[in-house]
């Protein structure tokens, strides 16, 4: 096996690793994203968007804490 291949092939373990343990944080991200793209480029008001930031934020914190409390 050359060098390049040995490469090519940890990029993909790496790649597979990474995509199978998707954190929690980057969830939360990904949805806050989302709601600024509505308030900007879609037809969402931009007065509920720190209401919806607020919303999805508190919901994150309660799903950690009952993760810890379960662990």
């Amino acid at each position: 096996m050359t060098t390049i291949d040995e490469f090519k092939k940890s990029l993909l373990e790496a790649a597979q690793n990474s995509s199978d343990e998707e954190h929690p944080l980057e969830d939360l991200a990904r949805r806050l994203i989302n709601v600024e793209r509505k308030c900007i480029y879609g037809d969402e008001p931009s007065h509920t968007r720190l209401k919806k930031f607020r919303e999805l934020i508190a919901e994150e914190v309660a799903n950690l804490k009952d993760d810890e409390n379960e662990a």
